[in-house]
């Protein structure tokens, strides 16, 4: 379940830096 976690994790850093570079794709 780590791995799932983690991916979790990065989709959401992802989106947040998107979201602040204003990139709603």
């Amino acid at each position: 379940m780590a791995d799932v976690d983690t991916n979790a994790n990065v989709k959401a850093a992802q989106f947040l830096a998107s979201q602040e570079a204003g990139n709603t794709e």
